[in-house]
């Protein structure tokens, strides 16, 4: 369990440095690329978990689905503060025009 909450945050913390440096939907896309081939190399890497290719395929689509979910989720929750601020600027700059 450790070892998830520890990749899941470093790759959360991957996520925010790609986004200041790029713009969407390429900041999650190659983070969800960074996400998916660590989750089907390191694991089998440190050898408690089969090679993907022997997975089931119920085993595939709920790990799949799950780290979409975990990108959707992540990249929702680090735009926030973006989107309030762009807002919160427009706002600004909206009622400038009025002096």
């Amino acid at each position: 369990m450790t070892l998830r909450w520890g990749y899941g945050s470093m790759f959360g913390l991957l996520r925010g440095v790609l986004r200041r440096r790029m713009a969407e939907p390429w900041a999650s896309t190659i983070f969800a690329g960074a996400l998916m081939t660590a989750t089907l190399s390191l694991f089998p890497l440190r050898g408690r978990t089969p090679l993907p290719s022997r997975w089931p395929s119920d085993v595939m689509a709920t790990c799949v689905t799950t780290h979409l979910a975990y990108v959707v989720a992540v990249a929702t929750v680090d735009d926030q503060p973006r989107q309030l601020q762009v807002e919160s600027t427009a706002t600004d700059n909206a009622g400038t025009g009025d002096r």
